[in-house]
């Protein structure tokens, strides 16, 4: 009997009532109170075409009014939103899913396209839906699976995107409007703008497409990026080999900086270091561990430990990068061209050098200059091999990135986004950061949300401010000043407490004596922290 809402005979059983729909968080929208029309048996589900309760609502300001295109069930047989079916916990395509993820794809089930074969299917499956959403939800239990499922899963929240995307609940292109024939003006709910790219192929997406995993645009898009992303190594297949091999290990490394790297994967039975050929072994006691080790490290973080590193330029952003660097257990040497931050450098611990003579020595080399030609081809062609190169100071030109690509014979091995190994026609390479551009911006993971709280409030009370000074103050002219003093101590002022920070305050004695406000500014325009 059939389930259609639009055939003559109904048969209601298997027709899909809900309280509350599938989403993810994009599809959502950011206002935590949205509210939602519901309209039960509304439409026929896109994929099985049963009838099931719509939800109907607007994510945000300015957004159009979405709803619900495919039931439930169905998106819980593929582990997906129920608005824009992509997977809800990578927010990727199923097609670029079920082929990183192919174990865990395999538990999915794949609907019948017939009608007869699909009814009886949906008439079958009851409640099992959500047996096969856990599964495939949570291949292996979180973070306690085999190497190459973690290994999967931790590729495809690389590719997804680590939050919301609202631009995707946007109004669509008003049609009329590109004929010149939209006679609604500002009350068009849909955008007067024209098309990127009207032959893009992620302009023609299909709901069916998307959900059996077949012709998808934007999976064939990502998929692209993993191809380029760096391949995994592959386990010996003699299942009793628990050693890992790692070369590039300094002199400075000993075996507790090894094992307090390498304990996190799991326990070790032994380590071996062979110097002279700077590697060393480190056996587990599970094989497992030894594989998710192997996963975890191959084309991804360097252990700075032990490494010698140059910080070219001692200035505000120099001290920084120093300090962080001393502080992650690297050897650290100065370039300096003032002898005022050089000797600081020199009374804080660094030694100060030249480049040309310890360029064959150092391992990771940072410019933070603000000048240019600070790091050059002839300064890359004497390096040891496989030094990082990396620019933090002042746009792309601090390390002569047109004379190394330049270069004949030079060829590029990508070893993954943004970390580029260039390969010299001696054999000897270096790896570079973010094509010699800003590797705060390109590599970075982004700052925690108490920096960036100190940067925004620091911004809206410059604002606050300036708007003081245009109604009442009339204090500024038509010229560039900097920050008054009594905004940046209120801005410390506000984010002490949230770090359990009790203040002296000075009585007005004391204030007097050394001449400044018991509220502050305590410290003159001039003076530098």
């Amino acid at each position: 009997m059939a389930t259609s809402l639009s055939a003559n005979k109904y048969n209601r059983k298997n027709w899909e009532s809900s309280d509350f729909p599938i989403l993810c968080e994009t599809c959502l929208g950011e206002n935590p109170y949205v509210r939602m029309m519901k309209d039960k048996y509304g439409a026929e589900c896109k994929i099985c075409q049963r009838p099931f309760t719509v939800f109907r609502w607007c994510p945000g300001q300015g957004m159009r009014y979405v709803r619900t295109d495919i039931c439930q069930t169905c998106a819980k047989l593929k582990n997906v939103c129920q608005k824009c079916i992509f997977d809800l916990e990578f927010g990727v395509p199923v097609q670029l899913r079920d082929k990183v993820l192919a174990e865990a794809a395999a538990k999915s089930v794949t609907q019948p396209k017939s009608e007869l074969n699909r009814e009886y299917f949906m008439q079958m499956l009851g409640d099992k839906s959500n047996e096969v959403q856990k599964a495939i939800s949570n291949p292996e239990g979180k973070g306690l699976g085999s190497a190459a499922i973690e290994a999967a899963k931790d590729k495809l929240i690389k590719l997804g995107r680590q939050g919301p995307y609202y631009k995707r609940n946007a109004p669509k292109i008003c049609t009329f409007w590109l004929k010149g024939m939209c006679k609604r003006g500002e009350e068009c709910p849909y955008r007067h703008e024209k098309p990127t790219d009207p032959d893009d192929p992620l302009s023609r997406q299909n709901r069916r497409d998307r959900y059996f995993g077949t012709n998808d645009p934007v999976a064939e898009k990502l998929w692209r990026r993993v191809e380029k992303m760096p391949d995994k190594l592959k386990a010996p297949t003699d299942k009793s080999v628990t050693t890992l091999f790692v070369k590039g290990v300094g002199d400075m490394v000993k075996d507790g900086d090894l094992n307090s790297y390498f304990y996190q994967f799991g326990a070790i039975s032994q380590i071996s270091i062979i110097e002279k050929k700077e590697c060393a072994f480190i056996q587990f006691d599970r094989r497992q561990d030894a594989e998710r080790a192997m996963t975890e490290i191959h084309g991804q973080d360097v252990m700075i430990g032990g490494k010698r590193c140059m910080i070219m330029g001692y200035g505000d952003v120099g001290k920084g990068c120093a300090f962080a660097m001393r502080g992650a257990g690297a050897r650290v040497t100065i370039t300096e061209i003032d002898p005022i931050c050089a000797l600081q450098a020199c009374m804080e611990g660094f030694q100060v050098v030249a480049i040309d003579s310890v360029v064959g020595e150092i391992d990771i080399f940072t410019s933070a200059t603000g000048n240019f030609n600070i790091i050059t081809l002839e300064h890359m062609k004497k390096m040891k091999n496989n030094a990082i190169v990396g620019n933090i100071g002042h746009f792309d030109n601090e390390i002569d990135m047109a004379g190394l690509e330049g270069m004949a014979g030079v060829t590029v091995e990508n070893i993954k986004p943004q970390v580029d190994r260039f390969v010299f026609p001696d054999g000897h390479g270096v790896i570079v950061l973010a094509a010699g551009r800003l590797l705060n911006l390109g590599c970075a993971t982004g700052h925690p949300s108490f920096v960036m709280s100190c940067s925004f409030t620091n911004q809206v009370l410059a604002q606050l401010d300036l708007l003081k000074n245009w109604k009442e103050t009339k204090a500024y002219k038509n010229d560039v000043y900097l920050l008054p003093k009594a905004l940046d101590e209120k801005v410390a002022a506000l984010h002490l407490p949230a770090l359990g920070a009790e203040m002296t305050i000075l009585t007005q004695e004391q204030a007097d004596y050394i001449g400044v406000p018991t509220t502050g500014p305590f410290k003159g325009p001039n003076y530098r922290y």
